[in-house]
């Protein structure tokens, strides 16, 4: 089978969405989707300085603990480096107008430390099958902080979780540009995304339910 690998290195669109695992189906594991915005960087002669170029959206899919790992580490604006198997996905908007996404099932994830600081925080799944998205502390005491307690954090020293003093003039090349950079377009360029309404305003979630269903641990 030839699959096509590939690693892109851009910033999280919006807020992940999580799907926990149906306890109903066989077989199924936890999924997380977020989109990836990425900018290339290119210098101008005629301007004499470096401009932003297109920004090409991929919709990021990763399962397991990945993906729990996932949904706990990242938010809108987060800069990331993702790896994994490229696909390309075709949806119909209701005037039949034919649209393609392109597609990142994960196997690595992790935050681009150029433009901030992250903190690796190691945790350890129980080795109970039967409890969904449950989480213990490793043996060096360290454990998972919640969504609660990282914005806890966030308004304390206002950094961003993970990627240290994140603000409007790190966002669309790494170092470079502003926090809007990643919003931009976003809307338009979004419809197809997962969690999000298309064009028609018609939401796909189902289409990622029936995938996460059909998905083998």
């Amino acid at each position: 089978m030839n699959d096509t690998i590939m690693t892109i290195r851009g910033w999280v669109g919006g807020a992940p969405r999580h799907y926990p695992k149906d306890p109903k189906v066989t077989g199924s594991r936890m999924a997380t989707t977020f989109r990836v915005g990425v900018t290339p960087r290119y210098y101008s002669r005629a301007e004499g300085e470096y401009q932003d170029g297109i920004t090409t959206w991929f919709s990021v899919r990763s399962y397991g603990n990945l993906a729990y790992n996932a949904a706990s580490s990242l938010g809108k604006g987060t800069p990331v480096i993702v790896r994994g198997k490229l696909s390309t996905r075709q949806w119909s908007d209701k005037d039949g107008v034919v649209h393609n996404e392109l597609v990142i099932v994960a196997d690595s994830i992790g935050v681009e430390i150029s433009a901030g600081m992250a903190n690796y925080v190691r945790v350890m799944r129980i080795a109970n099958p039967d409890e969904t998205d449950q989480w213990r502390t490793s043996p060096d005491g360290q454990g998972l902080a919640t969504q609660a307690e990282r914005s806890g954090n966030d308004a304390e020293d206002g950094t961003s979780v993970g990627v240290g003093e994140a603000d409007a003039d790190v966002a669309r090349g790494f170092g470079e540009a502003g926090a809007d950079g990643v919003e931009a377009g976003a809307e338009a360029d979004a419809p197809g995304g997962f969690g999000e309404e298309r064009a028609d305003g018609v939401e796909i979630e189902a289409d990622l339910e029936r995938e996460v269903s059909e998905a083998v641990a």
